[in-house]
């Protein structure tokens, strides 16, 4: 019940900070600039559904943000949302624009959505870390 009244409250991230990166791996940059409406975005991660092979590539759009959740609409996805939560969303600069935090489809249309927590929202969190 908590998280049906509260759910824009609730941050359940796992934040850590790496001393030294001895990978190739790259941070992602966070996207300053605004997200403009049909705007496409990708979700990078797996589904409990597509969890074998190469690390996936889905395909949203940028329907409007809600306080701090971005609202995306499915264009290339996976059956299942489940298993998507945490994942990045990226733009097609590969500059992160959010995280997956929920999903599912509209009981009027049909349409799957992905909601993404914006860059402001994990900027204040992380910043009221200290």
């Amino acid at each position: 019940d908590y998280l049906d009244e509260k759910w824009d409250t609730y941050n359940d991230w796992l934040v850590f900070s790496i001393k030294k990166n001895k990978s190739k791996h790259k941070p992602l940059k966070f996207r300053k600039e605004p997200l403009i409406k049909g705007e496409n975005l990708y979700a990078v991660g797996w589904s409990y559904s597509d969890t074998l092979g190469t690390q996936k590539v889905y395909e949203y759009k940028f329907e409007d943000t809600e306080g701090n959740y971005h609202n995306l609409l499915q264009v290339k996805g996976p059956k299942s949302l489940g298993g998507l939560s945490g994942a990045p969303i990226v733009d097609k600069k590969g500059q992160l624009v959010g995280l997956v935090t929920s999903g599912g489809a509209d009981e009027k249309t049909n349409k799957v959505y992905l909601q993404a927590t914006s860059n402001k929202n994990m900027r204040q969190f992380i910043e009221n870390l200290n």
